[in-house]
């Protein structure tokens, strides 16, 4: 059977919708990464592991790098497709991979919105995974506050709380000699 040929518009179709499908897949690893990370980080705050929590953060940063990176060649990506599709800009909304998605003929258009829910969902859970890591943070660093407020308060002259809930500082005490009799 011989294939017909196909006009240019539906070949450079094909190939913008390889070129989001491509994107997709690399920011949902990087995505699958940082969300990997931010539970390390978790593990290890858990443990009170310096070394471990700054080891993540270092990787994290790494990932986010390339997730920024990535950023820059779906805006430059989308900014094609709307050119190419005649996509009418929205002023409130910024255009994202799936409206362009939803101009694509099948199966492209269901395998683009597919992997967009896919990288929404992971996004979505890297934001509850960070804020639950921020509140453990949190509890932890106030911990660590009361520790050293009661290590100061055992160690204070005073042994009292100031006002500011900080160990107040003993009174002065004032000596004094006569020299002149």
């Amino acid at each position: 059977m011989v294939e017909r040929a196909r006009p240019a518009n539906a070949r450079a179709a094909d190939s913008l919708a390889r070129e989001v499908a491509h994107l997709l897949e690399r920011l949902t690893r990087e995505h699958a990464r940082l969300l990997a990370l931010c539970e390390r980080r978790k593990h290890a705050l858990a443990r009170a592991d310096v070394r471990g929590i700054r080891a993540a953060v270092v990787e994290e940063s790494e990932v986010v790098q390339a997730i920024a990176s990535m950023e820059r060649e779906r805006e430059a990506l989308v900014e094609r497709a709307a050119a190419r599709f005649g996509i009418e800009r929205d002023a409130d909304r910024p255009l994202t991979l799936t409206a362009i998605a939803a101009t694509f003929e099948e199966p492209e258009r269901a395998r683009l919105t597919g992997l967009a829910a896919g990288l929404r969902s992971l996004i979505e859970r890297i934001r509850k995974e960070n804020a639950a890591v921020r509140e453990a943070a949190d509890s932890l660093a106030s911990h660590m506050r009361g520790l050293i407020q009661t290590v100061e308060h055992k160690l204070s002259t005073s042994g009292a709380y100031g006002p500011s809930g900080a160990v107040g500082v003993g009174p002065a005490v004032m000596t004094a000699m006569d020299v002149t009799t």
